[in-house]
């Protein structure tokens, strides 16, 4: 299990041999280092995008135009479309952004934990209520920020079983804190991520980044890769404070 801690190096800007970023127990975590190149953020981000399971927490940000769902607050629900269909177009994973919000007040930390608090995400069947699955993370918020992003890719290929017949399901978010200050789930959004994909739109039939996703990329790539794409174009111009491709993961019987 391979991890690498920067804390409090503010004139790094380049970090050389990250080769381990595609081992799927790896974990980069930064604090108060502000000066990392955009190109070496987009090199970790690149290296972290390539496993199955990963999260990304960061400070500031805003949930992209191009997600499928968005809502505010800490509840979002959606329509799922078929966990397997015929022509190939399966659903394999769900992309989730998660923005969270807190006063302006520089609360000091009541606690000598090395972070803040802890997010727990559970998808539950809208019908009925049932908790399908669930996932969390551990953060450190940053504490000239009052806005920080949680970005997690949860992969649903082995879960069909679970989610045969479900229509709708419902992301719920709640934090966890461990210092006095006040931190709350702003809004959530939801991307749908498929296994084989159109040329130039996504399962709703609306258009890709053509510059980016077909110029750049061809016409034969697939969803993952669009949005590693998209991830690696947008992500390096925000604050890292930890990449992560080990998952905590639930699921419930």
């Amino acid at each position: 299990m391979l991890y690498l801690n920067v804390i409090g190096c503010r004139n790094l800007i380049e970090i050389q041999g990250m080769e381990f970023a595609g081992n799927n127990w790896s974990s980069f975590y930064s604090n108060d280092c502000n000066n990392l190149s955009e190109n070496c953020k987009m090199s970790l981000i690149q290296g972290f995008c390539k496993g199955k399971y990963y999260d990304i927490c960061l400070v500031g940000g805003e949930i992209p135009e191009w997600f499928s769902h968005h809502g505010e607050g800490s509840a979002l629900s959606f329509h799922l479309p078929s966990v397997s269909v015929l022509d190939g177009n399966k659903l394999q994973a769900l992309l989730f952004w998660v923005v969270l919000a807190s006063t302006n007040e520089a609360t000091p930390k009541t606690s000598s934990l090395p972070f803040d608090g802890c997010c727990d995400a559970t998808f539950k069947n809208k019908s009925n209520g049932i908790a399908l699955f669930a996932t969390s993370v551990v953060v450190a918020f940053d504490k000239n920020s009052t806005k920080h992003s949680w970005i997690q890719r949860v992969p649903l290929i082995g879960l069909e079983e679970s989610l045969q017949g479900v229509d709708e399901l419902e992301l719920n978010v709640e934090v966890s804190l461990y210092n006095a200050r006040k931190w709350w789930v702003e809004k959530c959004g939801v991307h749908l991520i498929m296994e084989k994909s159109k040329a130039d739109s996504d399962i709703h039939g609306e258009k890709w980044d053509h510059e980016i996703d077909i110029h750049a990329l061809g016409s034969s790539t697939t969803d993952d890769q669009r949005l590693e794409s998209r991830l690696i174009r947008e992500l390096p111009k925000l604050k890292i404070i930890r990449l992560m491709n080990h998952l905590t993961f639930f699921s419930y019987k």
